[in-house]
């Protein structure tokens, strides 16, 4: 398995880069994400965030025996709660104390609904899921092989797609349900664990564009996939691999480049830049800001104040 320091500028590099696709996805209008096939861009941003934590996560528990006691340590949950869980809770009861204050007491109804106000709180609830899952996902591959381990969850989190599917579970409860990320574990555990060779990228490639093509072309995959999210399921992961392959490789050719250095910067802030946009896009939508009659100058404009709102804090 690959040798990953400690702070690997590299997975902050990619997670900077994630960070800036959040802001772009959540401050451009639906219009412009249609236009520019968001998908194929800025719409990797979540995929690419949650291979990063199975990457570094798998490699902290690479060499230790003991790995389940360690994941599950006091220190590590304490780690948890105080850098993941309260900041996204504070943020949470500011916003809650916001509506009241303002009036805007029925909007707490569809907070509860979302288990959280604002664009993107979903992630959160899947990245404790996954925290949870973890150490149990590595001992899989570990014990069984990836080839194995990997056609278990597999064929696992298609049978809980196939019945959300079916039974036509609500979006509000399938967007917090993490099984739809679930493979990223897989490709996770093979790029620490195999050299991914140039083939494999091309052939990856085509499956993950190929299914691109269908979704823009209309082709529904239900049952057999939940009938939303649909950019972010298995088939597309094909491509988050590729694009993942192509930063590292971009950063690695590139690594003492100025830009490079500021993706960098960002990614080791990602977390607190993602809460940040969390309250002001929650505080102030697309739809309330105006400043001239010309809607492009204003979305340009707020695009531009969600990043300085979201960074320089």
């Amino acid at each position: 398995m690959n040798n990953i320091p400690k702070r690997l500028d590299q997975y902050d590099f990619l997670k900077g880069v994630a960070i800036v696709f959040v802001l772009l996805l959540h401050s451009l209008s639906r219009e412009v994400l249609w236009f520019m096939h968001s998908n194929y861009s800025i719409g990797q941003a979540v995929p690419l965030f949650i291979l990063c934590t199975f990457v570094l996560s798998f490699n902290s528990l690479f060499a230790r025996k003991r790995y389940i006691k360690y994941w599950f340590s006091k220190n590590r949950v304490h780690t948890l709660f105080g850098k993941i869980i309260k900041p996204f809770l504070i943020v949470q009861f500011l916003l809650i104390m916001l509506l009241l204050l303002s009036g805007n007491s029925d909007k707490l109804i569809n907070l509860i609904k979302n288990a959280g106000f604002g664009p993107g709180s979903y992630y959160p609830w899947i990245y404790l899921q996954f925290w949870l899952l973890i150490p149990f996902l590595y001992g899989l591959f570990k014990n069984v092989g990836i080839l194995w381990a990997g056609g278990i969850v597999l064929i696992i989190s298609q049978m809980l797609q196939y019945a959300c599917s079916v039974l036509e579970i609500s979006e509000e409860i399938y967007r917090l349900l993490c099984f739809r990320y679930v493979f990223l574990s897989v490709l996770a555990y093979l790029v620490l664990k195999y050299s991914i060779k140039p083939i494999w990228n091309i052939l990856f490639f085509l499956i993950g564009v190929g299914y691109y093509v269908f979704l823009d072309m209309g082709v529904k995959f239900t049952p057999w996939l939940y009938n939303s999210w649909m950019s972010q399921q298995l088939p597309a992961y094909f491509y988050t691999i590729v694009v993942f392959s192509l930063l590292i490789a971009a950063y690695n050719r590139f690594s003492e480049n100025r830009l490079i250095r500021i993706f960098v910067f960002l990614g080791r802030y990602s977390w607190e830049i993602f809460l940040l946009q969390f309250f002001f896009l929650a505080v102030i939508s697309s739809n309330r800001f105006k400043i001239v009659e010309n809607e492009w100058i204003n979305s340009i404009f707020y695009v531009l104040l969600v990043f300085t709102m979201s960074i320089l804090p």
